[in-house]
C-alpha cells in the first residue's frame, strides 16, 4: 500500500499530477478538484496522502490533501456500485464538507447533480453512509459558519464550481473547465477562476476586430461598408452616431449603450460593426436566442476589454434570467453570481471593464421597460427610398464586378422592398441570370425578365405577398379576417406574417390592420385585377 507520496511537482494535467520523488521515481496521481486548487507551481515540493486502488484492468493512485479526505474517499468507494471515478467526481463537485452534509441530510437532489451519479446511486450512497460519517461531523458542521466567505464553504475551487453551476453549466463540464484553468494557471481567487473557466467554456463566441481578416473572402460581409461615411441612407441616425462616437473618442470613454430597432435587413448589424471600426475597438457578436444560460452571457461580458462592444441581435428574445445579469453589467459594470441562498447568501462579485452594449431588435415593444431604460442611444431605422437603394446596389455591383447600367440598377432598387438586404439578394440573382442568358450585363430589360422569373413584381411583391392578399380578397371577401386564419390559409407561421410581410404591405397601401382583423385595400384589388367593392356611405338622420 502506498499511503503517502512526497517529492517535487513535475507536471499538472486536467485531472492528475506527476510527482517526482527524491529517488527519481515518478508517480502519476489522480486528484479531486479541491486538491488541484491547492497545489503549488510545478517544480515545488509537495506531499499527498494517497490511496492505491487495484482493479483487474490496472492500478491507479489517488491523491488527497490530508488523511480526512483519503478516509472519505475510502468510505465512498466502499459503497456497492461506486467506483473511484464517481468518488472523485463527488469530491470535486461537493468537497468533503458539502458531501458529508448532503449524505447525512439525504439530499438526493444534490447528490444526483454530480456527473455520473443517478438517482438510484444517490439513494444508495445516502442509505449506506448517512449514519457512518461521524468522524467527519466537525468538518460538516463547520462548513456553515461564515457563509459569506468563499473559502469558508469548501475552498475557492468549490465556490467557483458552484458559481458555474449557478450560471447554467453541468457539474461535469464546470469541473472539467476548472481543472484546465487550474492546471494552466495555478491557484487564484474565486472570481478569477470563474473568469478563466468561462473563457474555456465560451471559446466559440464570434469576435470581430476592426481590421479585415487576411483570409476574408468575397461574401455578404464584403458588401458591407468599411467606414461610417460609406454607409448609405439613414442620414439622421448616422449624424447622431457620428456625434456620439466623436465625443466618446475625445473623452476616451466607452460609448453609451445603444439600441437599434426597425424591420429586418436595414443595417443594424452593419452599423454596430462600423461603430467598432470608428472607435478602434473589438466587437463580440451574438444573438438573444443563442444565449441559453447565464454563463453564456457572463462569459462574453468577462472577456470584454476596455471600451469593447458587445452586440446582441434580437435582444428582445433574451431570457429573463439573463436580463437580470445584464442590468448591473450595463449600469455598474459588474456581475454578482450567487452561490448560496438564505440570509447569508454567498456571492462572487466580478468586476467588468467599461464596455458598450449595442442591441438590435425588430420588436421594440417586446423589450421590457427596465431594458429599454438602460440604453442611452435609441435609434429607429426606416425603410430606404429607391434612390438610396440604387446607390447601395451600384456599390455592390462594383464590388461583385458586375456590369450594370443605371436603368437596370433602378429597376432592382424599385423592387427591393426598401431593404438593402433584399436589394443585394436580388442583385445576385439578376447577376446569375445576366451571366447565363444576357451576356453578363444588367440592363432594365434583363432586370425585369430576371425578377419576373423570381416572382417579384414592379412593387416588390413576391409570391407570398400575392398569396396573402389574394387569400384575403378571394376567400374572405377582402376582410376583415384574423391573422391566425390567414396564416392557416397560406400555410405560413403567424409570427412570420406579422413581422416580415405585413409591415411592407401596409407601407405600400395594400393591407389595412383594423381592430376586427386584416383588410385588403382598394389598391390591392386593382393591383391583382379585381374590382374594389363599393363603399356604402354612412346614412345620416336627414336621409329619408
Amino acid at each position: 500500500m502506498i499511503a503517502q507520496v512526497a517529492g517535487r511537482l513535475a507536471a499538472k494535467q486536467a485531472d492528475r499530477v506527476m510527482i517526482l520523488t527524491a529517488g527519481g521515481v515518478g508517480y502519476e496521481i489522480v486528484v479531486p478538484l479541491s486538491v488541484m486548487e491547492r497545489l503549488p507551481a510545478a517544480g515545488e515540493a509537495v506531499s499527498l496522502a494517497t490511496e492505491l486502488v487495484v482493479r483487474e484492468d490496472g492500478w491507479s493512485l489517488y491523491g488527497f490533501s490530508d488523511e480526512a479526505e483519503r478516509r472519505f474517499f475510502q468510505r465512498l468507494i466502499g459503497v456497492s456500485g461506486v467506483g473511484p471515478k464517481i468518488a472523485i467526481a463527488l469530491m470535486s463537485a461537493l468537497g468533503v464538507e458539502r458531501g458529508v452534509r448532503a449524505l447525512r441530510e439525504r439530499n438526493i437532489a444534490l447528490l444526483a447533480s454530480v456527473s455520473g451519479i443517478g438517482k438510484k446511486t444517490a439513494e444508495r450512497l445516502a442509505l449506506e453512509l448517512a449514519d457512518k460519517l461521524g468522524e467527519f461531523e466537525a468538518a460538516a458542521g463547520g462548513a456553515g459558519a461564515g457563509a459569506g466567505s468563499a473559502t469558508a464553504a469548501g475552498g475557492v475551487a468549490d465556490a467557483a464550481l458552484r458559481a458555474l453551476e449557478r450560471l447554467g453549466y453541468a457539474s461535469a463540464e464546470a469541473d472539467r473547465a476548472l481543472r484546465q484553468a487550474l492546471a494552466a494557471d495555478g491557484g487564484a481567487d474565486a472570481a478569477t477562476l470563474v473568469r478563466r473557466a468561462l473563457q474555456l467554456l465560451t471559446h466559440g463566441s464570434q469576435v470581430t476586430t476592426p481590421d479585415a481578416l487576411p483570409d476574408e473572402r468575397l461574401t455578404d460581409a464584403a458588401l458591407r461598408p468599411s467606414r461610417l461615411d460609406e454607409f448609405v441612407g439613414q442620414a439622421k441616425v448616422k449624424e447622431s452616431l457620428q456625434i456620439a462616437i466623436d465625443a466618446a473618442t475625445q473623452r476616451r470613454e466607452p460609448l453609451d449603450h445603444t439600441l437599434f430597432f426597425g424591420p429586418p435587413g436595414l443595417g443594424k448589424t452593419t452599423l454596430a460593426l462600423l461603430m467598432a471600426q470608428e472607435l478602434g475597438v473589438s466587437v463580440r457578436t451574438t444573438s438573444g436566442p443563442v444565449l441559453e444560460r447565464p454563463g453564456d452571457l457572463v462569459g462574453l461580458l468577462t472577456a470584454l476589454k476596455p471600451r469593447d462592444i458587445l452586440f446582441i441581435d434580437e435582444v428582445h428574445r433574451l431570457r429573463p434570467a439573463l436580463e437580470e445579469f445584464l442590468y448591473p453589467a450595463m449600469e455598474d459594470y459588474r456581475v454578482d453570481v450567487r452561490i448560496a441562498e438564505g440570509p447569508h447568501a454567498q456571492t462572487i462579485p466580478m468586476a467588468l471593464e467599461r464596455f458598450t452594449l449595442i442591441g438590435a431588435t425588430t420588436r421594440f415593444g417586446l423589450l421590457t421597460p427596465p431594458m429599454r431604460a438602460r440604453f442611452g442611444l435609441v435609434e429607429r431605422l426606416s425603410y430606404y427610398p429607391p434612390d438610396d437603394l440604387a446607390q447601395i446596389i451600384g456599390r455592390s455591383a462594383g464590388i461583385l464586378d458586375v456590369p450594370a447600367d443605371p436603368a437596370g440598377i433602378a429597376e432592382i432598387a424599385r423592387r427591393s422592398r426598401g431593404t438593402p438586404r433584399v436589394a443585394n439578394r436580388l442583385l445576385k440573382r439578376v447577376r446569375d441570370y445576366a451571366q447565363v442568358r444576357a451576356g453578363g450585363k444588367i440592363t432594365a430589360a434583363v432586370a425585369v425578365e430576371a425578377l419576373k422569373r423570381l416572382d417579384v413584381d414592379e412593387f416588390g411583391l413576391d409570391d407570398m405577398d400575392g398569396r396573402i392578399l389574394k387569400t384575403i380578397i378571394e376567400q374572405f371577401d377582402g376582410g376583415p379576417v384574423g391573422l391566425t386564419t390567414i396564416a392557416a390559409a397560406v400555410g405560413e407561421d403567424a409570427g412570420t406574417l406579422e413581422e416580415v410581410y405585413e409591415p411592407f404591405l401596409m407601407q405600400q397601401g395594400f393591407l389595412a390592420r383594423t381592430p376586427r382583423g386584416r383588410c385588403a385595400t382598394a389598391g390591392a384589388y386593382r393591383h391583382f385585377g379585381f374590382t374594389p367593392p363599393k363603399v356604402s356611405e354612412q346614412p345620416t338622420i336627414f336621409d329619408g
